[in-house]
């Protein structure tokens, strides 16, 4: 019984610092890529680049966002919000909240 508290307490603290880690991070990029983890669960992710630098995003916790993004597409992440906005070239944009 207390080996499946500590499992739950254990689960329930990685959660919330995955969570704060999300709030606290801001980009702005351009998705220069799309594809599958294989080694994670098949997971969509999105490789952004912002100015000379490129970096992995999770597209899987953002729920839709994966189907709806396209190569070329632009990426922002606000700091303090659990959202990212993808904006297409044809001036179309769509808000996707984390899940």
């Amino acid at each position: 019984m207390i080996y499946v508290l500590v499992i739950v307490l254990f689960i329930s603290s990685c959660n919330k610092f995955a969570e704060d880690k999300l709030r606290n991070s801001s980009y702005k990029g351009v998705i220069i890529s799309l594809y599958k983890e294989e080694k994670n669960h098949n997971v969509g992710m999105f490789s952004v680049k912002e100015n000379e630098f490129c970096f992995e995003v999770d597209a899987f916790i953002f729920h839709e966002a994966f189907e709806y993004a396209e190569s070329g597409d632009s990426i922002i992440k606000k700091k303090g919000e659990m959202s990212i906005l993808i904006k297409k070239s044809s001036s179309n944009s769509r808000l996707f909240y984390y899940r």
